[in-house]
């Protein structure tokens, strides 16, 4: 029964080891057949040992080429590392050769971090038993050497060792219990691998990040409370872990610390995000932190000048992106403070004129500025002005940009009348614009301004071409809707014989000939009654 079950299994490793074998209909079958047989391996089975253990080099060997070469996904690599360590297993399954027992645990822990990078949880937790087991039997074997008084530095060298794999061990345990949703048992994990950093103190950046990671997790699981209890675990980990943990990733957890205490609203939560945020700023640096320490001063209502200083920090730091940037503007407009980045916009471009999206910048804005109330509407008029200014004086806005300030304006002016001024601002930026002569047509027939309106009506003639497209044909059609609607035939006259001699449209062309002819004839009628009540007097 033995000989056949290893016979069986180095038939099939063979075959998995094979030129080429990975491309064959049969791999996956072969993998798995491979897969159930070593599982059945154990020590009371008598079997050729040194061939065994060829066997399980042979295919890890020919795993790490595949893994190299990424003919094969994890799921796969995972099962070929399975097969190799179960032979391994079998063949250490009562041995205390220490060196096979350090060979078993290496692979063990590459099988086990594999497992848990496929969710496959029960298989992981299963190659991490035997891992306690090996690394048990390790430390051991360590022990009893030192008690006998053999080589003290080794024995030293191979203790440090011992532990360093205990500590991967109880980690990746963490890692198992924090997937399976039992958190304290994770904790309790964590808090195992702790125990032994004094003694291995270069390991507590793993560690310390380990504890950030779950709580990256926690805190998009909106699990506030439990973020806390693990960022706060990093940060102290690094803290302790004699300067091995970067201040770039102090600031990092501390960060993102401070959010969650900001998410969490717990007792106290503004001094504790206060508090992680001034720590992190002054590790390091960073945008992101200069950006949650305004929040914070917005939140507690400080003064303009305080607010104007930490934009100031957020503008002078030379790894500020515009998007932060557009992010700050926001945060401003909800605390109604946008004075702030008014009073500092012309540093903003100056910061950002080379870049390709200033425009969304500007564009950005002057949305936020038209958006607040007539206060800041004096500011949008300002800085309208101003991009106007550079527009006409060489700093073009680029098509899109030019675009988006036409919206802009024209929003405004359908809601306050009093906003024609906007329309101005978007006639000089961009003259030819039809939309926008509509828009000032519209303004001035609705104010009655027959005049304007009638200049406004000539440009937009003028500025349309003779093959008009439809949007364009449209807006004439509307325009002299309007002024039908208004009574102004005068405007609505020239406005039809446009649409008539574009003759794009032979929908839109008869019903204007059919509008021009009731106007000329009622022109003709009028004309008529007022040259018989003249005969009369």
């Amino acid at each position: 029964m033995s000989e056949e079950l290893l016979s069986n299994l180095q038939a099939l490793i063979n075959q998995l080891c094979s030129n080429g074998a990975e491309t064959s209909p049969t791999w996956s079958s072969v993998l798995d057949t491979a897969t159930s047989l070593s599982e059945r391996l154990t020590h009371s089975f008598g079997l050729d040992w040194n061939q065994l253990d060829q066997l399980s080099i042979q295919l890890w060997n020919k795993t790490v080429i595949l893994k190299t070469k990424g003919t094969l996904d994890n799921v796969s690599i995972t099962k070929l590392r399975q097969i190799a360590f179960q032979m391994v297993s079998a063949i250490n399954d009562s041995s205390n050769d220490e060196v096979s027992l350090k060979i078993q645990l290496k692979m063990g822990l590459k099988v086990a971090r594999s497992w848990l990078d496929i969710k496959e949880l029960t298989s992981a937790e299963q190659v991490l038993d035997i891992l306690n087991q090996t690394v048990q039997r390790l430390q051991h074997i360590v022990i009893e050497r030192g008690n006998h008084g053999q080589n003290a530095s080794l024995n030293c060298r191979n203790k440090r060792e011992v532990e360093s794999n205990m500590l991967y061990i109880f980690c990746l345990e963490a890692e198992l219990k924090f997937s399976k949703e039992e958190k304290e048992e994770a904790f309790n994990m964590l808090k195992k691998a702790q125990e032994i950093l004094p003694n291995i103190p270069e390991q507590a950046p793993y560690v310390s990040n380990l504890c950030y990671n779950f709580g990256v997790d926690c805190f998009y699981s909106s699990c506030h409370d439990q973020a806390i209890i693990w960022l706060r675990n990093s940060y102290k980990i690094g803290k302790e872990g004699l300067h091995t943990v970067s201040h770039q990733t102090q600031s990092r957890t501390l960060r993102l610390l401070a959010n969650c205490y900001m998410e969490s609203k717990e007792d106290g939560w503004q001094d504790k995000a206060s508090n992680a945020i001034s720590l992190a700023n002054a590790a390091n640096p960073h945008p992101s932190g200069l950006y949650i320490s305004l929040h914070l001063q917005l939140i507690g209502q400080v003064k303009d000048e305080e607010v104007e200083k930490a934009l100031k920090m957020i503008l002078d730091h030379p790894d500020c992106s515009l998007d932060l940037c557009l992010n700050t503007l926001q945060l401003l407009k909800t605390n109604h403070r946008l004075q702030s980045a008014f009073d500092l916009r012309h540093s903003i471009i100056k910061k950002f004129q080379m870049s390709p999206k200033l425009g969304i910048f500007l564009t950005a804005m002057l949305d936020l500025l038209l958006s607040e109330d007539a206060y800041n509407l004096s500011m949008a008029k300002t800085f309208a002005e101003e991009c106007v200014s550079a527009h006409m004086s060489g700093q073009r806005l680029d098509q899109v940009t030019k675009k988006q300030f036409h919206i802009l304006f024209w929003n405004k002016a359908a809601h306050f009348f009093q906003a024609f001024e906007f329309i101005e601002k978007a006639l000089q930026c961009d003259r030819p614009c039809p939309e926008t002569l509509f828009v000032a047509y519209k303004i001035a027939l609705d104010a009655n301004n027959a005049d304007q309106a009638s200049s406004n009506l000539k440009q937009l003639i003028n500025c349309i071409p003779g093959n008009q497209t439809g949007q364009e044909a449209n807006i004439i059609c509307m325009a002299a809707h309007l002024a039908m609607e208004k009574g102004k035939s005068e405007l609505a006259i020239p406005a039809l014989e446009c649409i008539i001699n574009s003759g794009r449209c032979e929908d839109h062309s008869f019903m204007a000939l059919k509008c021009l002819l009731r106007l000329k004839v009622s022109e003709l009628e009028e004309k008529s009654i007022q040259q018989t009540s003249c005969n009369a007097r």
